[in-house]
């Protein structure tokens, strides 16, 4: 399937593929270099489908592929001075292209979540959101904000989410650790059984 949301906002993009296709439905519309690059970039398929539709993202966000680049820690980056975000689970590709640093997270609504829920959760989020369907919200602002910054985040000390408001699509989240002190607004956006979180804007204390 192609893309099915592309949503704008001063200075945000927001992409959303929906993969179901093979991956030789792919290899009809990607350059065949850069087609056998991919092939050759890894051997499970999983991951294979998931770098063709960051193609297709990229092209739909009129990015070159090859114009993307890499930090050492993995957050990419575009010598433009636009930055970007990558996310993958399950049936979906995300990809959030924004004129300042940004995060992007989309999870699966999964039994794992609930498991590793108290390595992730601050001791004060258990009393102020005490569903599961908010901690997977958690776990997703909480990947978005780790991607912000690339590194150095500890999700249960650093990170603590203080609001989450599913009508109004927003979340806010004070981070305290390594890379100084301030307050996340991210966006939120829920599909199917998939919890999408992206930041929106932070400001330093």
């Amino acid at each position: 399937m192609p893309l099915i949301l592309s949503q704008e906002s001063v200075g945000k993009e927001l992409f959303l593929w929906e993969i179901s296709e093979e991956i030789k439905d792919f290899q009809r519309i990607i350059p065949p270099l850069l087609f056998a690059q991919i092939m050759e970039s890894t051997k499970l398929e999983k991951r294979k489908l998931e770098k063709l539709s960051q193609v297709m993202l990229l092209k739909k966000a009129k990015i070159p592929f090859e114009q993307v680049k890499y930090h050492q820690n993995g957050k990419p980056f575009l010598e433009s001075g636009l930055h970007l975000s990558f996310s993958h689970s399950g049936e979906y590709s995300t990809l959030l292209v924004d004129k300042n640093r940004c995060g992007l997270d989309i999870e699966y609504q999964s039994d794992k979540i609930l498991r590793i829920a108290p390595k992730f959760t601050h001791p004060e989020e258990k009393d102020l959101f005490n569903t599961d369907e908010y901690l997977y919200w958690i776990w997703s602002i909480k990947e978005a904000i780790f991607k912000y910054f690339g590194e150095g985040v500890a999700f249960r000390d650093h990170i603590q989410v203080k609001e989450i408001d599913e009508v109004k699509k927003r979340a806010f989240a004070v981070y305290n650790g390594l890379h100084g002190k301030g307050i996340f607004e991210m966006k939120l956006l829920r599909i199917k059984k998939y919890y999408l979180a992206y930041t929106k804007t932070y400001s330093i204390e």
